[in-house]
């Protein structure tokens, strides 16, 4: 089985997804990695039978925390329903709504920065127990969170820290929410009471916690906060009271932004979330047809037509939802990939693209490595295995060829230095500097006829004879210029400018140009003869002809059909830098030289070799799923010890984009 990671990493997540419920905070519970005590169905179903007398009218939880419960309540009941529902997918299920359940058995109803249960603020009036002359209690009816009421600054008994709202109308009260202030920390409530009269009497009531906590509140120092309790009729004023404030000193002062007191709110129901299944479905539309076998392929379609049957239906259950759901994600789960094959085709298709007369080296062994990636291609019955092998082989061949050396660039070097020394006279020049030009020609032509010549050989031969003609010192300096601009002349007129780089024909012309106002300039001196002259030698042996890019071309066609997400990001990296620099030369040809083309058809060929394919963690991840299945107490502690650690790194492995095959 060979899967591209970035695909199966998508997939999985999305199928994880669909097992995972947010908490009352928000954040996610209960996914593929945890392990607890064994779960049998039939606790499953004593949860779910104690779970089912629950309404949303009689929760008191928020739309969004009933939607969460009923998911998981309807979840559990297709688990419990089904009679091949895995120990591992029960035990999911079961603290899936545990969890639910608990949420909403503990709520508080609207968060605390909901302003939709709040009594009307032009029906309340604000007094306090202490205030600091310019900080009125109204300022927490202000609606502004700048302005605050304050006691006195100079200080006051605790027994003062207390805001009372009073209603114009007897009304059902069940909250207060509390907002400190804006800037500083002084008088900063944490810890509170609250207490209300109800129409009729002068008697303050102390109220409880709804979720059991007693009667003192906690109260956040920044953001809203919220007092929530069983909800009380007719109420006439309700009582804050601040135990515990922060600030310099604390329980100085008592300091409040807004003030709110909240009514029952009635949420609508929320329709029956269908986003697990709509999640499946979505999963199973991004499958590729041709990665898996076809027995296991029908099951995923067939299962994929109930799913859109149901979710089409106005009038499905949540149970219908989730089995639905199930369904389609035990077929997704039981997809068999046959041998991936398209790293091969990528193989072959880089060999295509390679012209065996550009290398030097073993193309038998290559080629006999192509024969068997081949085969493999069209053999349905080729494995896993034998692919890697072969591609190995292919690798290793294509690794061990080196690129023909360019000795043509050596060519032009020497006929650009014999145009001039063969035809200026060695008097014109120090006997040094002529010896030192006729050395490096020498030496140049040598190599010229040694077809083993290294790239690097043929590099400093050429730098070794462009510095000697650079070198010439002119001992007659004036008719030193004059043969060497006759040369230069004779030379250049026989070249035609399209073959050669535009920035290295513009240089020898230029300095043509200059050699040649130098000439004719009757106040040259011998300084600007030499310099004429050292110039002229520097530009004619730095001619180059254009490249041939026909095999970068091809290379570079067959490189761009590669796809990141194939590859490890390690190893994408210096492949895409090196696809880069291979287009910037081919964009640019009129003046790349053929060492430029060479040196970009190098590189690309070694990063594209060194490619490493996105690792095919489907058996670890099978291996892992396995482990999930175990019951710990059925197993020594030490055994146990041993599973859990090669879970948790095969787990980092899993979590590693650039993790290799091997280390899978």
């Amino acid at each position: 089985i060979h899967v591209n990671a970035s695909e199966m990493y998508t997939e999985a997540k999305a199928f994880d997804e669909l097992l995972v419920r947010r908490n009352s905070s928000g954040g996610l519970s209960y996914g593929w990695n945890w392990l607890d005590q064994g779960i049998t169905k039939d606790q499953l179903n004593e949860l779910i039978d104690s779970a089912k007398d629950y309404t949303f009218e009689t929760a008191g939880c928020t739309a969004d925390e009933w939607q969460d419960f009923e998911t998981a309540l309807a979840s559990a009941k297709a688990v419990a329903a089904a009679d091949d529902a895995s120990d591992s997918e029960i035990k999911q299920a079961y603290l899936a709504l545990e969890s639910a359940k608990a949420v909403v058995d503990s709520s508080t109803g609207l968060p605390a920065s909901d302003d939709r249960a709040d009594i009307s603020l032009d029906t309340l009036t604000a007094t306090a127990g202490s205030t600091q002359s310019g900080y009125s209690p109204s300022a927490v009816l202000d609606g502004d969170p700048d302005t605050n009421h304050e006691t006195d600054w100079s200080g006051t008994a605790v027994e003062n820290f207390w805001l009372q709202l009073d209603l114009d109308t007897p009304t059902t009260v069940d909250g207060v929410r509390y907002l400190p202030r804006s800037s500083g920390n002084n008088g900063k409530m944490t810890t509170g009471t609250v207490e209300v009269q109800v129409e009729g009497s002068e008697e303050w009531i102390p109220v409880s916690a709804k979720n059991g906590e007693g009667n003192t509140f906690t109260f956040a120092t920044n953001g809203w906060s919220k007092a929530s309790f069983l909800p009380i009729e007719n109420v006439v004023a309700v009582r804050l009271s601040a135990t515990a404030t922060i600030g310099d000193t604390p329980n100085t002062w008592f300091s409040t932004a807004e003030l709110r007191v909240t009514t029952p709110f009635e949420e609508q129901a929320p329709a029956v979330d269908t986003s697990a299944l709509e999640t499946a479905i979505n999963l199973a539309k991004t499958l590729n047809k041709d990665r898996y076998t076809a027995d296991s392929w029908q099951a995923v379609e067939e299962a994929l037509a109930a799913a859109e049957a149901v979710l089409a239906d106005a009038n499905a259950t949540a149970q219908e939802i989730a089995s639905a759901a199930r369904t389609l994600n035990a077929a997704i789960d039981a997809l068999v990939m046959p041998v991936y094959k398209p790293q091969v085709e990528e193989l072959l298709a880089m060999y295509e693209s390679m012209d065996e007369e550009d290398f030097i080296g073993d193309w038998a062994a290559v080629e006999a490595a192509v024969a068997k990636l081949q085969a493999i291609l069209e053999d349905d019955t080729a494995t896993q295995a034998q692919a890697n092998a072969a591609i190995e082989e292919f690798l290793t061949a294509v690794n061990a060829l080196e690129k023909k050396t360019d000795m043509q660039r050596l060519e032009e070097a020497i006929a650009a230095a014999e145009a001039v020394l063969n035809n200026v006279s060695s008097a014109a020049f120090t006997e040094e500097s002529w010896k030192a030009a006729q050395d490096a020609l020498a030496a140049a032509k040598t190599l010229a006829q040694n077809p083993d010549a290294t790239t690097e050989q043929v590099d400093k031969a050429i730098a070794d004879l462009q510095a000697a003609m650079k070198g010439l010192v002119p001992s007659q300096e004036k008719e030193a210029l004059d043969a060497t601009i006759q040369a230069a002349q004779n030379y250049l007129a026989q070249l035609t400018e399209d073959e050669y780089t535009v920035s290295s024909w513009k240089a020898a012309q230029d300095a043509l140009t200059a050699a040649l106002a130098v000439q004719a300039d009757t106040a040259a001196t011998a300084e600007d003869y030499t310099k004429a002259v050292t110039d002229m030698m520097a530009a004619l042996t730095g001619l180059e002809k254009r490249g041939d890019t026909a095999s970068l071309a091809k290379f570079v066609e067959q490189a761009n059909a590669l796809k990141e997400e194939n590859y490890t990001p390690n190893s994408w990296k210096p492949f895409a830098e090196a696809l880069t620099a291979a287009e910037a030369v081919l964009a640019n040809s009129a003046d790349a030289s053929q060492a430029d083309v060479d040196a970009a058809y190098a590189a690309l060929l070694t990063a594209q070799t060194a490619l490493v394919r996105a690792a095919d963690k489907s058996e670890l991840n099978a291996a892992v799923a396995e482990a999930d299945k175990l019951n710990k107490d059925e197993y020594t502690a030490d055994s146990w010890a041993a599973v859990a650690k090669a879970k948790e790194a095969a787990a980092a492995v899993a979590a590693d984009a650039n993790a290799t095959q091997a280390e899978v």
